[in-house]
């Protein structure tokens, strides 16, 4: 009975969604980290937004994050409301 338990805890902290951030975030000073908090963004993505940064230079639109491989119009519009440009 306590490793079903033990089971359930598991499923109920990994199955958990991650909170989004609570105020839009600009994209041209995002830290990987930061950038994790958007639902669906792991570290590969993340360390890919700032490396493209890095090497290109800041981001015109949040639609530029089209560029980056892995990111979808789908799970760009998601994004949308806690992202911005200034």
């Amino acid at each position: 009975m306590l490793w079903l338990a033990a089971i359930l805890l598991c499923f109920a902290l990994f199955g958990q969604k991650k909170a989004p951030p609570p105020a839009p975030m600009n994209v041209n000073t995002a830290t990987i980290a930061q950038l994790k908090t958007l639902p669906g963004l792991g570290d590969a993505t993340a360390r890919a937004i700032v490396d493209y940064r890095q090497k290109n230079g800041a981001f015109r639109r949040v639609e530029e994050l089209l560029i980056i491989k892995g990111i979808s119009k789908r799970r760009l519009e998601e994004w949308k409301p806690y992202l911005k440009i200034n």
